[in-house]
């Protein structure tokens, strides 16, 4: 275990956060790259924060797992805003506009994150560990040899696992 591991798992989350802001705002905007659109870098990583900070456990964090632990709160506010967004779309805010090319294209992005995430949820019926293994791979960016130090798996497992993942959630969102 790292020194920076140490004094992150002997001070808490306040002391991850700032440690780790940097790669916090790298998830963020792996996050925004991946399903593009809104929320913002800054906005991610600062509602996720008050959600970690929400449901704080007692110590016990090195820098894999909060980034593991940040990497699914952060899918969940991207989620959350899809969803509000589809839900203005259907008139949830009252809000009438015209349909012209821009709210498209935000209402087909939102079609999207949502599709990911029921596929995500389906998979996780069938299978936590691929899409914990997706979580810290693609949400979290985590390289193949950290993965498998998190999850307790050999490299080669991991790279075969993320394989299969990927094209499970391919055969879903065909369909």
């Amino acid at each position: 275990m790292s020194d920076l591991d140490q004094s992150l798992e002997s001070e808490g989350l306040d002391t991850l956060f700032r440690a780790l802001y940097s790669e916090l705002k790298r998830l963020a905007r792996a996050q925004r790259r991946a399903v593009g659109g809104e929320p913002g870098t800054a906005s991610i990583v600062h509602e996720a924060w008050a959600r970690l900070a929400r449901s704080q456990r007692d110590g016990g964090y090195d820098r894999q797992h909060f980034l593991a632990l940040a990497a699914r709160v952060m899918r969940q506010v991207v989620v959350d805003h899809a969803r509000t967004r589809a839900r203005v779309k259907r008139g949830g805010l009252w809000k009438r506009e015209a349909l012209d090319g821009d709210l498209a294209g935000v209402d087909r992005e939102a079609a999207e994150i949502l599709a990911i995430d029921q596929a995500l949820n389906r998979l996780a019926d069938r299978d936590p560990e691929m899409v914990r293994l997706v979580e810290l791979k693609f949400f979290a960016g985590l390289s193949e040899l950290e993965i498998a130090e998190i999850m307790q798996l050999s490299t080669r497992t991991v790279r075969r696992r993320w394989q299969q993942s990927v094209d499970h959630l391919q055969r879903e969102l065909r369909s």
